[in-house]
Formats: structure tokens, sequence, C-alpha cells
């Protein structure tokens, strides 16, 4: 198995910024698919939605990879006040995200 540290270490400050609105930032790390689907602005817009579903951000956990084919999934569990989550960040083999979602916490 490959080493998923660096992906990893490098999952909760894209959250982060998401969380923070620094919405270019994130975009600047996806893979040109990604990018396409889901433009800087298209971030602000989903995280509004998603607070708007589960209340305040609180706070994240620990990150915790794994590989997958050629992906590495990177989750990491998130408090909201209404809801206990859990982000997900996808890395393709190049280490751009592929991937960048929040999901309920026992999703798999």
């Amino acid at each position: 198995d490959r080493d998923v540290t660096g992906v990893q270490t490098c999952a909760l400050p894209i959250l982060i910024d998401w969380i923070e609105g620094r919405y270019e930032q994130v975009a600047a790390e996806f893979n040109q698919v990604m990018a396409e689907k889901m433009p800087a602005d298209g971030l602000a817009d989903a995280w509004a939605q998603l607070v708007g579903l589960v209340g305040r951000y609180e706070q994240l956990g620990e990150a915790a990879a794994r590989p997958a084919g050629n992906l590495t999934i990177v989750d990491i569990p998130m408090t909201f006040e209404a809801s206990e989550m859990k982000g997900r960040v996808v890395y393709d083999q190049d280490g751009k995200v592929t991937g960048l979602f929040v999901l309920q916490k026992d999703a798999i």
C-alpha cells in the first residue's frame, strides 16, 4: 500500500479553508475535472446549503486516510450545531483533489 500520510495532512487545511470562506484557495487544489464541476463560487453555495441543513459549524476531528484504487480518501469528522457529519477529501494519483464532500458520519 502506498503512503497516504501526505494527503491526510493536506486534507485538513482544505476543509478549514472551505469553512472559513477561502474558496479560491480550496479550488486551487482541484484537478481539472473537479475545477470544471465545482468553481469557487459553487463552494460558497454548497457551504451555505450545508449550514442551512445542519446548523453552524463547530469543530473538526482527526483525519483518517485510506487508499481506494488510484485514489486516496481522507475522512475527517465534523461537528455542526445540529448534526455529526464527516468531511471527505478525495485525491487523485497526482495529489490533486478530485472530490470534496460533507457526508453523514456513518457514510461509507
